[in-house]
């Protein structure tokens, strides 16, 4: 049992004891070679939400390690593990092989341009497995249940569209203003040729409370915004009722005349 934590599902909050209780990775374990799976963080998850999703989690694998911007230990993943997982996977190896597309990038920013391909990925795949990633992180940090929505932004997305020039340049711009914004946050993490985290939180009027970046094998970023949900407590509404009742008995007024009014306490 964790010490630390509450031994509750990281996800869906439930109560875990010794026999439902089980160890999640964040993030997944299969991002790190054997000699850097060390001090990793884990959060308590229940069974279904620790493998229910191992798909999503592969699918995120393959297409981060198979990045041109990945490191050595990155590529070093991308040909012991993805590479072979889209091979077993025979419709898999159809959709990426039928979307492929020859694209030249300045790898090494020396204006030489060099061949390589890109890939239409499953987006439903990699956001759930991202967002479940992001919610492990909160977990970890404020040791509670995140309840609110996540929106994600993929750092290393490309446009291949007929205005994928103007996209293309808008995206570079983004890249550069997001390793700005972040460039004096805290990097957080073991294991940081692997993987490590950020995080910021936001001003109020922007529409998210917080900001968590994830960096992968040094080169591929993924940045998402954080809206945690109001909550009310039951003791605010207790204690607004109590006092609504007291100035009735003030005023000896009839409860029927009194517009029924209840105040309550928004926390986060």
């Amino acid at each position: 049992m964790y010490q630390h934590l509450p031994n509750i599902c990281y996800e869906c909050g439930i109560l875990l004891n010794q026999e439902s209780l089980t160890k999640e990775h964040v993030p997944p374990k299969c991002f790190f070679p054997k000699n850097d799976n060390f001090s990793l963080i884990t959060v308590p998850s229940c069974i279904e939400h620790n493998g229910g999703k191992s798909s999503d989690d592969e699918h995120l694998l393959q297409i981060i390690s198979l990045q041109i911007l990945a490191n050595e230990k990155g590529q070093n993943i991308a040909t012991s593990k993805a590479v072979k997982g889209i091979l077993r996977n025979k419709k898999r190896t159809k959709s990426l092989a039928s979307n492929a597309t020859l694209v030249y990038v300045d790898e090494e920013k020396t204006g030489q341009l060099k061949p390589t391909f890109a890939f239409k990925f499953d987006e439903f795949k990699l956001n759930n497995s991202v967002s479940s990633i992001c919610k492990g992180l909160y977990y970890h940090e404020f040791h509670k249940v995140f309840n609110g929505n996540i929106e994600i932004y993929n750092e290393f997305q490309i446009s291949l569209d007929d205005d994928s020039i103007n996209k293309n340049q808008e995206y570079e711009k983004n890249r550069i203003l997001i390793k700005k914004n972040f460039s004096d946050v805290e990097r957080k993490g073991k294991n940081q040729e692997i993987f490590y985290y950020q995080i910021m939180k936001l001003p109020k009027g922007l529409g998210f409370s917080l900001a968590i970046r994830l960096c992968f094998y040094e080169g591929i970023g993924i940045l998402a915004f954080l809206q945690e949900k109001k909550e009310f407590k039951l003791n605010a509404i207790t204690c607004a009722l109590d006092l609504l009742h007291k100035s009735l008995l003030a005023f000896d007024t009839p409860l029927t005349k009194v517009n029924k009014t209840v105040l309550l306490q928004e926390v986060y």
